[in-house]
C-alpha cells in the first residue's frame, strides 16, 4: 500500500489494458480500487496520504432510440391479453430477468406494491434464480393497469401460492424465455404496424427516456431503474435522428398554425364594417370606412 502513487497506477492501467480489458472494465476495477484505498486510509491519513489518481476516458454512451409512448400503446394492445402483464410490469421499469422471476408471493394485493428480490440467470426458461443486476431488492408501487391485468388474470384460488409465477407463460406455466418475449412483442409491433424496436428499449428504456423529457430529475429516474452509477441515467434520451424528426414536425406545426393565422386575418380584413352593412352601402376592400367629405 505504501507504493500506490499516479504512476504505480498508471502502469497497472498500462497492464491491464495488455490483457484485452477495455477502458469500461479498466474504469470499473479503478473505481473499485479507489474505494478500497479510502476506505483503507480512515484512521491512517497521515500514514496514508491521499493521492492523485488517474482517469480513463470513456467513450461517450450511446443513445439508443427510444418508442413513442402512443406507438408502444398500441403494440401492447395487439398483444393477447394474458401475455400483457409482463410487458407493463417492464415498462414500470422493472428489469425482463427480474420480471420473468417474479412470483405471486412478492405481491401485496393490499397494497398494490411489488417486491423485486431475484432475477433468472438465464435467457431461457428453467434459467437458475439468483440476486438481482445491482443485488438489492426493490419495492414498485404497481400502476393501475397492472393492478387491473393481475387482479383479472390471478385468481383469489391461485394467490396462496406464494412459489407460483407472477407472470407464467400461459402456455407451460413456466416463466417466459427471452426468445418467447422478443417473439410475442415483435409479432405484435407488426400487427400494430409499428417499427420494431427490442422489448426492453420500447418498455424500460422509453419510459425514462419520456420523464427525462418532462423534466423529471435525474437522481428520482436513477431510484426507479435502480442504477448504482447515475451516468448510467444519461443513456435515457432521445437519439439525434429522432430529435430531428420531432423538431421538423414542431417545424410543420409551427409554419401551419402561422398560414391559419395570416389566412384569418386577411379574412378579418376583407370583412365588410359593420357600419356599412346596417346602410346597405356597397364596399371594397381598400375602400375607407369614412371617406373625407368633397371641398
Amino acid at each position: 500500500m505504501f507504493e500506490i502513487r499516479y504512476d504505480t497506477l498508471e502502469d497497472w492501467i498500462t497492464w491491464l489494458r495488455e490483457r484485452g480489458l477495455g477502458n469500461k472494465s479498466i474504469a470499473n476495477q479503478l473505481a473499485a480500487f479507489r474505494s478500497f484505498y479510502t476506505w483503507f486510509r480512515r484512521g491512517r491519513e497521515l500514514e496514508f496520504p491521499a493521492i492523485e489518481w488517474p482517469t480513463v476516458k470513456l467513450p461517450p454512451r450511446k443513445r439508443r432510440p427510444a418508442m413513442d409512448l402512443g406507438d408502444r400503446a398500441n403494440v401492447i394492445a395487439a398483444i393477447p391479453n394474458s401475455d400483457q402483464g409482463i410487458y407493463i410490469a417492464m415498462k414500470m421499469g422493472i428489469r425482463p430477468a427480474e420480471a420473468r422471476a417474479a412470483r405471486i408471493g412478492n405481491y401485496n394485493f393490499a397494497s398494490g406494491e411489488l417486491e423485486i428480490i431475484e432475477a433468472l440467470k438465464g435467457s431461457g426458461s428453467g434459467a437458475a434464480r439468483g440476486p438481482t443486476k445491482i443485488g438489492e431488492a426493490g419495492i414498485y408501487p404497481v400502476s393501475i393497469e397492472l393492478r387491473d391485468w393481475i387482479a383479472e388474470q390471478v385468481p383469489t384460488e391461485r394467490r396462496f401460492k406464494a412459489d407460483a409465477q407472477l407472470f407464467p407463460n400461459p402456455r407451460t406455466g413456466n416463466p417466459y424465455s427471452s426468445q418467447r418475449l422478443g417473439e410475442i412483442w415483435a409479432a405484435a409491433c407488426k400487427k400494430a404496424e409499428v417499427p420494431y424496436i427490442p422489448p426492453y428499449r420500447s418498455t424500460k428504456h422509453s419510459s425514462f427516456t419520456a420523464l427525462r423529457e418532462a423534466g423529471v430529475p435525474r437522481d428520482e429516474i436513477q431510484a426507479l431503474a435502480r442504477h448504482l452509477d447515475p451516468r448510467t441515467t444519461d443513456i435515457y434520451d432521445v437519439s439525434d435522428d429522432q430529435r430531428r424528426r420531432r423538431a421538423m414536425g414542431k417545424l410543420a406545426k409551427i409554419e401551419r398554425t402561422t398560414v391559419r393565422q395570416q389566412q384569418e386575418r386577411v379574412a378579418q380584413l376583407r370583412k365588410p364594417p359593420d357600419s356599412l352593412k346596417s346602410r346597405g352601402r356597397e364596399w371594397r376592400p381598400g375602400r375607407e370606412s369614412n371617406p373625407r367629405p368633397p371641398a
